[in-house]
């Protein structure tokens, strides 16, 4: 298993950071890299929704189908997905740190077939791009959280 964890402090309260953070509908519009979200069922969402995003990443558009899991507001929750033979864990945690909050991702990535354990050995000469893909997604979210903090003040 390979796994990267990355934080950031975003100037705003826990529920605003949760709330944007979980309201995968509009994520496209928060976060530069994702060109478009399909969500596969009505309603609001919690546990076992599921969604595609798709994404920009190394020049390329790649979509994934994930689901929701550990749905827990405002403190955090997971996304899992499977693909290609490995199966993906995203951990995502809120807390309160001085007058906003830190957030916290964890990825995680567990190679099920021979083939995504030969590919798993790229990963880790890919991390730190994919490291970087996860700041970048974060820094998004927070500038995103930071407007909504301010123009509620």
């Amino acid at each position: 298993m390979a796994s990267i964890t990355v934080e950031k402090h975003i100037n705003a309260p826990i529920e605003t950071v949760f709330a944007k953070a979980s309201d995968v509908r509009n994520w496209a519009e928060q976060v530069e890299a994702i060109t478009k979200i399909e969500v596969h069922a009505d309603g609001p969402v919690g546990n076992g929704t599921r969604f595609t995003e798709t994404r920009v990443m190394w020049g390329k558009e790649a979509s994934e189908t994930m689901t929701f899991a550990d749905f827990d507001p405002p403190n955090g929750f997971t996304l899992l997905a499977s693909s290609h033979g490995t199966d993906y864990v995203s951990t995502h945690r809120f807390e309160p740190e001085g007058d906003g909050t830190k957030m916290t991702l964890r990825f995680e990535s567990t190679p099920r077939t021979l083939g995504a354990k030969l590919m798993g050995v790229m990963f880790a000469f890919m991390k730190k791009s994919v490291c970087g893909m996860l700041e970048k997604d974060m820094d998004d979210l927070a500038s995103a959280c930071e407007t909504d903090a301010s123009g509620a003040a």
